[in-house]
């Protein structure tokens, strides 16, 4: 989604975008807040000051369309005399994108999918800028990146073009967020340090689980049991390398399993508060660390009841990895469940097969009785296509 704006960091520049030498592009309303002051140049450029105090001294947009957006921000610019500080990406608060040190070296990164800053021969840098946004402001900042900054009352950066681009969203995912949660994405506000990183799992990084991404490009994975997110995490990082908008909607109830009850090394693991799995927390914690939540949404609730959700709303994933609980009449609850949810050539993926002899012999009867036995499967995993219609 692009568009021009009419509007500009101050209304009495409102041509400021047509100046012909520059052709200065300002997408949406950007407005000069904390202080920040901004004027144009006797070449039209947009030059960006700060205020003689202590605060954040940002340009910033406001749209409610950009909350819970993939953001592509691309800028020109370029130190003024001067300028003492460096040029920052901001979400809100103290949650910061990454910041440019006047010469252009990159000196924070810590919420971009990607950034690229090339230097020009006029002094000038460019700075491409991907992160998906969880507020409705966007800013661009001058100072000290995650904190106030003392300003000096003086002109900081000029600017030849400052251009944002809403990416493409997964149609789907977008959807169960305005059905499901009513429009407010999970992950927007949701806090990434309430655990360590920890991707813990079993065979998380199976080669079946990326090499049915590479084949079948789908738009909708859907992951029934997914414990910290390991293979979560590691199917979206694949779709995101390949450059796909998949989204891997991840089905479990958090709560853990009855072997994870009965073992005590599984036990130890559902991270408990006051007696309660915080597994849900650790998963949204480990997506959003792992940069993929934009390729990811949950559902939590049980297995069964998901896949009646997503055959109400007309979902149908190309690729279902199931790897819920392991006792035979929950497995073939769940074959019975989402076989027919299935994409036709799709593929489902089992975990377990043959290792579990329950899990096998629930897959053997269920497959076998439609005539697509033996299944493939590499001793930790097995792998059936759906035919095509």
């Amino acid at each position: 989604m692009r568009g021009r704006s009419n509007t500009t960091a101050r209304e009495r520049d409102v041509r400021l975008h047509t100046h012909p030498k520059t052709s200065l592009v300002e997408r949406m309303n950007w407005q000069p807040v904390h202080g920040a002051s901004s004027r144009i140049d006797d070449d039209g450029l947009l030059v960006l000051g700060d205020g003689a105090c202590l605060d954040y001294h940002l340009l910033r947009w406001i749209d409610r369309r950009a909350n819970g957006a993939r953001v592509n921000l691309k800028m020109v610019a370029k130190p003024a005399d001067g300028c003492n500080t460096n040029l920052y990406v901001h979400h809100w608060g103290h949650q910061d994108i990454c910041s440019m040190s006047k010469d252009g070296t990159v000196v924070f990164d810590e919420g971009a999918e990607m950034v690229r800053v090339q230097p020009h021969a006029d002094g000038f840098f460019e700075v491409d800028v991907t992160f998906q946004n969880r507020h409705e402001t966007l800013s661009i900042g001058m100072g000290k990146p995650c904190g106030q900054y003392q300003g000096t009352g003086t002109d900081q950066y000029i600017f030849k073009s400052i251009e944002v681009e809403l990416l493409p969203l997964n149609a789907v995912r977008h959807m169960l967020v305005e059905k499901l949660w009513r429009g407010s994405d999970p992950f927007q506000g949701f806090s990434a340090n309430l655990f360590e990183y920890d991707l813990q799992g079993w065979a998380s990084q199976h080669a079946y689980l990326v090499e049915a991404i590479d084949l079948l490009r789908p738009s909708v994975i859907v992951e029934v049991g997914v414990w910290k997110g390991g293979s979560t995490v590691y199917m979206a990082q694949a779709a995101k390398k390949l450059g796909l908008t998949t989204v891997v909607i991840a089905v479990d109830t958090w709560l853990g399993s009855s072997e994870h009850w009965l073992n005590s090394d599984f036990f130890s693991e559902m991270s408990f508060i006051s007696g309660y799995p915080a597994l849900f927390q650790k998963f949204m914690s480990n997506v959003i660390r792992s940069e993929v939540s934009d390729h990811v949404l949950p559902i939590p609730i049980a297995s069964i009841g998901a896949a009646q959700i997503l055959s109400s709303l007309g979902v149908a994933p190309e690729v279902i990895h199931l790897d819920a609980a392991h006792d035979y009449d929950s497995v073939t609850a769940d074959l019975r469940s989402w076989w027919p949810a299935l994409a036709p050539g799709g593929l489902l993926i089992g975990d377990d097969y043959p290792g579990w002899t329950s899990v096998q012999r629930a897959f053997d009867d269920f497959f076998g009785a439609l005539g697509l036995t033996p299944l493939e499967n590499d001793g930790t995993k097995c792998r059936v296509r759906k035919p095509a219609e």
